[in-house]
């Protein structure tokens, strides 16, 4: 849009240029044939300048604004588009015909190629050996076609390498249609194909701990079956003691199932205000003849007097802990409850002085039917879901678990509650 304001500026700027250069001219001129000089001449040249000055200012001066907007339009699209590029998650990077890089984005920079690096002369293939990505890119060049894959790279924010679903499309000029780049989207699906791993691990898992009891429970049943046919009962109370026991360890199994399920869809937690103190005596009471028959003793402290939490749930998270120390670690050992006060914070302690837990454990301690030892598990009666439980909900208070634990220290486990009005 030109504006009314008359440009002073361009019509002195046009106005005396035209001036000095027809008197140049005409001052040649006469020089050249001897004529004297004629102030005539000066303001009929005067005259002439202005009024062509006034003829063409209006289209020059609209060509200049009109160029002025273009690149202001041009500069203010080009910033908005690395800002859109910049604020997206996906890695994305723009590269010529020559595979010469012309633009990526911060998230791009951050993964290949280091975020202090600012040359865009690089090529490709400078930053990408992978075969897979070079034909691709070979093959958008010679057909024109967008191309789609997914593929393993290494990055700099991860020591593991990543996965990536990459999106390659042609770049067209609009006059003519012709390809003078090529655009990439790498879209990170490592957490995706994570839990689809774990997915697959837990339905495995399941099966092969459902599989376990059911085997035993059937091989049980057809002898003790047999052996009814033939009259012989002798047996027959050892029998259905075995599959009594496998069959609690079927609901147990179960039961642990539906409550991870309930868990990880969310369920709510109930606010209350209770004693810890009081409801360690109720859990330690609960498993008080499990720890006498391996001599194990258990001590409780507290400075808390009352908390805000879900009582039953808390509660859950205590046994399942306390349970696992006194199945795991040997006999005339000592387990410790205590509760500490913060000013961020409740924090519940479970500690034993047992054989402890290598470190290579402590990242997968708390997946779904992870075992450290999987024989001794079983015949501790463990279903391997009781610290997942435990994650998912000190999650659901706004919290966290931890494990801390050498082998031949013993281990602890940290459960931080914040505090809740």
């Amino acid at each position: 849009m030109i504006s009314k304001r008359f440009p002073w500026r361009i019509f002195s700027l046009s106005f005396l240029t035209q001036l000095a250069v027809f008197n140049a001219l005409y001052g040649f001129i006469f020089l050249l044939k001897g004529m004297p000089w004629n102030m005539y001449y000066v303001l009929l040249t005067s005259v002439s300048c202005l009024v062509s000055t006034l003829i063409i200012i209006k289209p020059v001066y609209s060509l200049f604004v009109t160029l002025k907007n273009q690149k202001a339009d041009w500069y203010r699209e080009r910033e908005e588009s690395q800002a859109f590029l910049g604020a997206i998650q996906e890695a994305v990077v723009t590269f010529n015909l020559d595979q010469q890089i012309v633009f990526f984005n911060p998230q791009f920079a951050a993964h290949f190629i280091g975020e202090n690096s600012s040359s865009k002369k690089r090529k490709v293939n400078q930053v990408f050996n992978q075969p897979e990505i070079l034909n691709a890119i070979d093959e958008v060049i010679k057909n024109g076609q967008s191309q789609k894959l997914t593929l393993k790279l290494p990055t700099l924010i991860d020591s593991d390498s990543r996965f990536f679903t990459i999106s390659l499309a042609p770049v067209l000029m609009q006059k003519n249609q012709e390809l003078y780049e090529i655009v990439a989207v790498f879209h990170d699906i490592s957490d995706i194909k994570k839990a689809e791993a774990i997915r697959i691990d837990f339905v495995g898992n399941a099966s092969h701990e459902l599989r376990t009891p059911l085997t035993s429970i059937k091989g049980y049943v057809e002898t003790l079956r047999e052996d009814i046919e033939n009259n012989r009962l002798d047996q027959a109370g050892k029998f259905i003691s075995i599959v009594s026991r496998n069959v609690d360890r079927l609901i147990d199994l179960v039961n642990d199932l539906l409550n991870l399920s309930k868990m990880e869809s969310g369920t709510e937690i109930r606010l209350q205000y209770f004693s810890p103190l009081q409801l360690t005596q109720t859990v330690v009471g609960e498993l008080a003849l499990l720890a006498q028959e391996k001599n194990i003793v258990i001590k409780s402290f507290s400075e808390v007097s009352e908390m805000n939490a879900d009582s039953q749930k808390v509660e859950q998270v205590l046994r399942n802990l306390v349970s696992n120390a006194i199945k795991y670690i040997p006999e005339q050992k000592e387990i410790q409850i205590q509760w500490k006060n913060t000013d961020q914070e409740i924090l519940l302690v479970v500690s034993d002085n047992g054989p402890g837990i290598p470190q290579e454990h402590h990242a997968r301690l708390f997946e779904r039917f992870y075992r450290i030892d999987r024989g001794r598990s079983r015949e501790a009666g463990g279903t391997g879901l009781g610290l997942a439980i435990a994650k998912h909900i000190m999650q659901g208070h706004g919290g966290s678990i931890e494990v801390r634990s050498r082998p031949g220290q013993g281990t602890q486990f940290y459960c931080h509650f914040p505090k809740k009005g």
